[in-house]
């Protein structure tokens, strides 16, 4: 997490002024600028126009009854390319276009949903383990009677 945060906080801002550097030196100060306020336009277009849209499937998904996952995330996806595209920098630019083609959007979006939802047990170096230490005391005739509101009972031990 720590390396995450350096390569955020102090690598990206160096590799952009970087590549403003070099952009500049071969295109000339003026276009460089003028590509910086073109890619803020856009990333404030993508905004203004992609977040209604994807509000609205949504909502939609949510009126089928159906869990709007993929229109959340896509949606997500959608405002962080408006946000990459408006900060100053070509690299973020280049995110940001990215996440503007829909498959990637998808791919990452899927990536990042089977990561979040994959069993703490499972990822490496969380330590949590699947076993379970305990104790437990049958008590004849305290079984629920088999009724049907009697609530959701556990399967059998294997």
């Amino acid at each position: 997490m720590l390396i995450a945060l350096i390569l955020i906080f102090i690598a990206v801002p160096a590799l952009e002024i970087y590549l403003f550097i070099r952009v500049g030196a071969l295109i000339g100060a003026g276009p460089t600028v003028a590509l910086a306020f073109l890619a803020a336009g856009v990333g404030v277009a993508v905004i203004r126009t992609q977040a209604p849209r994807a509000i609205g499937r949504a909502r939609d998904g949510l009126r089928r009854g159906v869990a709007p996952v993929a229109e959340v995330l896509d949606g997500l996806a959608l405002a962080a390319a408006g946000c990459l595209l408006i900060l100053p920098g070509f690299f973020t630019d280049l995110v940001g276009l990215l996440l503007l083609v829909p498959w990637i959007r998808r791919t990452l979006g899927h990536a990042l949903l089977y990561r979040a939802l994959k069993p703490a047990a499972a990822r490496p170096g969380s330590g949590a383990t699947s076993v379970v230490d305990g104790a437990f005391e049958v008590v004849e005739g305290s079984r629920a009677p088999d009724r049907p509101d009697a609530g959701p009972r556990l399967p059998p031990a294997p």
